[in-house]
């Protein structure tokens, strides 16, 4: 069992998005405010029901979405601070730990 066709999917219609942030800053959209709809739209499309799949992940898989935020950055649509793929899913994992204990 793999998670690779959801990595690829994911990646793909995140990399749609890209070209819709591209739009808005030659829109005359500022980068912190690009950055704050990147981490509205394509995080949360990158870490949903991490806690599911995340056990079924390759490691090119990883290397896959690691590329992407790395691109991400360098084209400023990412904050240069934002935690790695792997620490976003962790916490996820602990959001949902803490509602199944609430």
């Amino acid at each position: 069992m793999s998670a690779s066709e959801h990595i690829r999917r994911v990646v793909s219609d995140s990399a749609q998005t890209l070209y819709a942030l591209r739009v808005l800053r030659h829109h005359g959209m500022k980068d912190a405010d690009l950055q704050t709809v990147f981490r509205a739209v394509v995080v949360p499309r990158l870490t949903c029901a991490s806690p599911a799949w995340r056990g079924f992940i390759t490691g090119a898989d990883l290397q896959r979405v690691v590329a992407f935020l790395r691109r991400c950055k360098r084209r400023h649509y990412c904050p240069s601070d934002m935690p790695d793929i792997v620490e976003l899913m962790e916490e996820a994992d602990e959001r949902l730990a803490c509602s199944a204990v609430h």
